[in-house]
């Protein structure tokens, strides 16, 4: 078995994902962020859970 380490690969620590560093203030998607009512949608997302479908069960909160 050969192993091989190349110098170009990054370590863990160093890899960064896009979304691992600040967003443009300007960026249409994070406009659209500031003015949707999270806590609200949340609300309406979570009432339309069940126990059977993504709800936790009274024991498990």
């Amino acid at each position: 078995m050969v192993k091989y380490n190349s110098d170009r690969q990054l370590t863990i620590e160093e890899f960064k994902t896009p979304f691992q560093t600040s967003l443009l203030a300007d960026n249409r998607w994070v406009k659209l962020s500031k003015v949707i009512p999270w806590d609200k949608f949340a609300s309406v997302y979570m009432s339309m859970m069940t126990v059977d479908f993504g709800r936790l069960s009274p024991g498990e909160q």
